[in-house]
């Protein structure tokens, strides 16, 4: 199986989640939530649509 190898923005956006996980948990209890550039891109309840939230975003939102 091949494995895309992870950027160095997808590590410091985990790094940053995994930093502030209360804080996120706290304004999101019990949703998945997807970081952008150290910001919240999208949050929900259902992985999916989180994901599709996510991907319509302007990179870097910008």
């Amino acid at each position: 199986m091949f494995m895309k190898e992870m950027t160095k923005e997808f590590w410091n956006d985990m790094n940053w989640a995994r930093s502030n996980h209360g804080k996120l948990a706290k304004k999101y209890p019990d949703s998945w939530v997807a970081i952008v550039d150290k910001k919240v891109a999208a949050h929900g309840k259902n992985l999916g649509e989180v994901k599709k939230e996510a991907i319509k975003k302007p990179e870097k939102f910008t």
